[in-house]
């Protein structure tokens, strides 16, 4: 359940030397619930919270300014696309549940504003979110694909759910021409910095934490 917030503080002035500090924030009290919109897509969470004005720290109490009854909260849906769960109707069909519990909760008023990547929630447009997940599906497989190139696949190479999609090959493909100027130099400074080749192989990790492709 994402009820958790997050206060920030900063160095008390620009020439003091010190670095930004974030504290977690927990609620003190929670009415929410969690909802599975299906397949390959994250859970949605739902709900209303109560926040203390002071938490201890270490430096001393800390006032939040968490004032009133909020909640922020985020769910994927984009990897319902899979194939393997149902492609493009069954991402349609999750996202368009997310998107139907929000609509409830304006009507309530209780909903302040979102933030929807495939654009549907402003537009309304379903030939628009079928591209644009379409789009999102191509890029993130031709990145991915140079990455696992590269650094290789299992616990110390690449994971992405996008490669396990059945279709994978012709996204990353079609999505080569979509890699923004200057990608594929970052794929290969990646592996430069966290990967040691070897004969008979592109590449291998060499002790670094396991690199995962959205």
């Amino acid at each position: 359940m994402q009820a958790t917030e997050s206060v920030q503080v900063k160095p008390r002035a620009e020439t003091e030397p010190g670095y930004t500090t974030w504290y977690d924030v927990l609620p003190r009290r929670l009415m929410a619930f969690d909802t599975w919109p299906g397949e390959g897509c994250e859970a949605a969470n739902f709900g209303l919270c109560q926040y203390p004005p002071v938490i201890k720290t270490s430096e001393g109490p800390l006032r939040t300014g968490l004032t009133g009854w909020r909640w922020s909260s985020f769910c994927k849906t984009q990897y319902a696309s899979n194939p393997k769960c149902g492609g493009v109707p069954n991402f349609l069909r999750c996202h368009l549940s997310v998107i139907a519990m929000l609509d409830r909760a304006k009507e309530l008023g209780c909903l302040d504003e979102v933030s929807d990547e495939g654009g549907f929630w402003q537009k309304r447009s379903l030939s628009a979110l079928v591209q644009e997940i379409g789009s999102w599906n191509e890029l993130i497989a031709a990145f991915g694909g140079k990455l696992k190139d590269l650094l290789g696949e299992g616990p110390l190479g690449v994971q992405s759910a996008i490669t396990e999609y059945s279709n994978f090959e012709r996204l990353e493909a079609a999505g080569q021409r979509k890699l923004p100027p200057g990608l594929a130099e970052l794929a290969r400074l990646i592996s430069r910095v966290g990967v040691t080749p070897r004969p008979g192989s592109v590449a291998e990790c060499a002790s670094v934490p396991s690199a995962t492709a959205a």
